[in-house]
């Protein structure tokens, strides 16, 4: 693959969604002699999953989503949210040009061809890890309530920072949680994709996007609610249930899942009013001992 896109040669697929792809791209500029992407993603320890940041900062490495001109929506409201300077947070991905503002030649957003063939290009900042649908799949995730609970604790800390400035992220499940430090008891976590993001403000009124599975029921059908932070209270709740499914039991961790998956909205409202909620019982089962032994070393 040697493709050249607002400045980007793209190396290598990371994944495809419903609405774009998204591929490893390094700067143009850094392409030494006519490299071949293979002998590329060599040098950078690609194919044995060893990026680092360190080194995905020194080759200046983005993540390029790629899309149709008729599914391209996601990416302008996508590159709207994370343009605005208060949404910077540390588990949340950022623009390409926001960690590399230096950076010439390579655009946070532009278009590639024209007519039918035309598409639109979102450059992120490369964030290594493993998408923990992957883990799942692949069974590395550890059986250790805390390691989710810590996890969980990092997403709801950047869901409430989007609730706070009217955002609902709309789409959580575990393809687009993106998990460094996997195999260790303290991992970190980006939460991606706002190609779904509702504003409460001024929410879409042509399609519902979202997950089967973790899409909160009352989004669903013919008639859907208006959105809520209760639908992303929905999708962590599910997400929590996922990577706790083969831990042994926890009658606070499992009362707390219940409540957050609620089918009926005003119930999981009545328990879990807002993400900052959610939060708190977080914060609460890693403080309190007597809950689970050894639940202290989860505090962030």
């Amino acid at each position: 693959m040697a493709s050249i896109i607002n400045g980007f040669q793209l190396i290598a697929r990371l994944g495809r969604g419903g609405q774009a792809t998204t591929y490893l791209a390094l700067p143009a500029h850094h392409e030494r002699g006519g490299q071949r992407s293979r002998h590329l993603l060599v040098q950078l320890g690609f194919r044995t999953g060893r990026i680092s940041l360190r080194r995905a900062q020194r080759w200046g490495l983005g993540a390029l989503k790629l899309a149709s001109s008729a599914t391209a929506t996601s990416l302008y409201a996508e590159h709207t949210i994370l343009a605005a300077p208060q949404m910077r947070h540390p588990h949340l991905v950022c623009l390409y040009r926001q960690r590399f503002p230096e950076a010439l030649g390579q655009r946070n957003l532009g278009l590639r061809g024209a007519g039918a063939q035309q598409r639109v290009a979102l450059a992120l900042a490369y964030e290594p890890g493993q998408s923990l649908a992957q883990l799942l799949v692949r069974r590395q995730v550890p059986r250790d309530p805390a390691w989710a609970i810590k996890l969980a604790q990092q997403l709801a800390d950047a869901l409430s920072h989007l609730h706070r400035h009217g955002i609902l992220h709309h789409d959580l499940h575990p393809a687009n949680v993106l998990v460094q430090h996997a195999s260790t008891n303290q991992p970190y976590v980006r939460l991606i994709d706002l190609g779904a993001a509702e504003r409460l403000a001024a929410p879409r009124r042509y399609a519902v996007y979202g997950t089967p599975g973790y899409l909160a029921p009352e989004r669903m059908g013919a008639d859907p609610a208006p959105p809520s932070p209760l639908v992303d209270v929905y999708g962590l709740g599910k997400l929590l249930a996922a990577l706790t499914a083969h831990t042994y039991p926890l009658p606070a961790l499992r009362t707390l899942i219940e409540q957050a998956t609620a089918t009926d909205p005003a119930q999981r409202g009545r328990s879990i009013p807002h993400m900052a909620c959610f939060q708190a019982r977080l914060h609460e089962l890693c403080t309190h001992s007597t809950t689970f032994p050894g639940m202290l070393e989860c505090r962030l």
